[in-house]
């Protein structure tokens, strides 16, 4: 009976640590519908630009993760809020440089545009200062969003908030809002989705960083160092065998 006991001990002792380290090495990913850096394609399966690289690096790290997607607002909280939440693609800009622990390049494209309907002539500024007497659309904890804070737009005067990006397109096109702000690329694949054609929008203001814009993935800041250091070496690792997507 007593050795029957100590083996039964041992064995619980080895299954706890199993798991310990199985919750060691595991972690949520959470992500937002952003072609074509992250999207759903038509079997179904979460792909796109980032996702493929963060596969690599997370297979390269040897972590087990499961990717969930949400709304981009929902997504965002999610990793800030939530110990050993990875959140991609997301822009190191504005007020939330100090809500996480970043993990960058990841991908590099051609940064923000504000866009009006081609139609609209009186549609004129040099500057985001002068955008102001217009309303301008984008979404709620977006990186678009917190340029314009910055800029100093206020939210249900010159600043109006949709719950995703098509969304604002359709507001721009039924004339709701006089502008909207959105990354370069995405927009003429939402344009397409939509039924709208390319020509039909003007761009009238570009907002590129120098170096172009930078796509990161993000740990919340409760996450352990020693995590956000292995992704990053794995994600060093992966870089090094391939060059940084631009877009």
């Amino acid at each position: 009976m007593p050795n029957k006991f100590v083996l039964s001990f041992l064995l619980l002792l080895v299954a706890i640590s199993n798991q310990l380290h199985a919750q060691q090495d595991s972690i949520t990913v959470v992500s937002e519908e952003w072609p074509p850096y992250n999207y759903t394609n038509e079997q179904g399966e979460f792909t796109g630009i980032s996702t493929e690289i963060v596969k690599a690096v997370l297979a390269e790290a040897k972590l087990n993760y499961h990717i969930e997607v949400y709304p981009w607002s929902r997504a965002f909280s999610m990793a800030r809020d939530n110990k050993n939440t990875l959140l991609y693609t997301v822009y190191r800009v504005g007020d939330r440089l100090d809500k996480f622990q970043w993990i960058c390049p990841l991908i590099k494209n051609e940064g923000f545009a504000v866009y009006a309907l081609s139609n609209r002539n009186d549609v004129a500024f040099s500057n985001l200062g002068e955008a102001k007497k217009y309303r301008i659309g984008t979404l709620r904890s977006g990186g678009g969003y917190d340029v314009l804070k910055h800029a100093g737009f206020i939210v249900g005067e010159n600043l109006d908030i949709a719950t995703d990006e098509y969304a604002n397109i359709r507001k721009l096109f039924k004339q709701r809002v006089d502008l909207i702000l959105q990354e370069v690329e995405p927009l003429k694949l939402r344009l397409k989705e939509l039924g709208f054609a390319e020509s039909a929008v003007k761009k009238v203001f570009s907002i590129v960083p120098e170096g172009g814009q930078v796509g990161c993935m993000a740990f919340s800041n409760d996450t352990p160092k020693t995590m956000v250091e292995r992704v990053k070496k794995a994600l060093q690792k992966v870089l090094s065998q391939r060059t940084v997507v631009t877009h």
